[in-house]
């Protein structure tokens, strides 16, 4: 179980008027906001900007940012559909469907898994806003979600801010995270509700075999949580 954020970790509140002589005043902030554990790139950035600022030379290694810029005929395009007035409005909630249609063929031809553009495809402002109302559609108060460790930030974050608690399993053999699974899910009352995977493993670049997955699946309906696979580096 991670361990909960103390109200002197959470962020600080605004400034009082104690000088003009009024009631100070302080924003309350919701339980699950001192449930959140310190970004850890946040600190890793804050320390990187110490180091440079005393002349240290250091090497970044924390976001994977890209090192190369976007093609050109990448950057012509944006340009080109900010310029065109059909784009100054609001898209629709679900995403633009030629763009979800597209995603679909792709998925097809390179997965062979045919899906519905309609009902099984979204797009989001980005994954990790994506992945934040995901959870908050999937887990409630109390509910429990399995969170591999170590682990990528918003795979924590998620669950937290949908008031849900995280049993983390440390990433292993695929085997006996497997058994560590069905260990949690026979002992563990009430069940967990939710498994988040995410292979290749953000960041410890593990990977799997095919039939992890399909193993998964067979866990999954014997226990009867779900699962949510962040397929970032697939």
């Amino acid at each position: 179980m991670h361990e909960n954020r103390t109200p002197s970790d959470s962020p600080s509140p605004t400034p009082s008027h104690e000088a003009s002589g009024e009631t100070p005043f302080r924003i309350q902030y919701a339980s699950r906001v001192y449930r959140l554990p310190p970004y850890m790139f946040g600190r890793i950035n804050s320390l990187l900007y110490q180091k440079r600022r005393a002349g240290s030379d250091v090497i970044d290694l924390g976001m994977g940012n890209p090192s190369d810029p976007p093609e050109d005929y990448v950057i012509e395009k944006l340009a080109e559909a900010a310029r065109d007035p059909r784009n100054h409005g609001y898209s629709k909630s679900n995403g633009i469907i030629n763009l979800r249609r597209e995603v679909a063929g792709k998925y097809l031809k390179k997965y062979g898994v045919r899906l519905d553009p309609d009902e099984q495809i979204i797009t989001c402002l980005g994954s990790k806003e994506g992945f934040s109302h995901l959870c908050l559609a999937l887990m409630g108060p109390g509910d429990t979600a399995i969170v591999p460790a170590p682990y990528f930030p918003v795979h924590m974050y998620a669950v937290a801010l949908a008031s849900g608690n995280v049993i983390t399993l440390e990433v292993a053999e695929s085997d006996r995270f497997l058994s560590n699974i069905a260990y949690t899910c026979q002992h563990l009352v009430p069940k967990p509700k939710l498994l988040i995977i995410c292979y290749p493993h953000n960041p410890s670049t593990v990977t799997v075999e095919p039939d992890f997955f399909k193993d998964i699946v067979k866990l999954a309906r014997q226990y009867g949580f779900m699962v949510i696979s962040d397929f970032a580096y697939a």
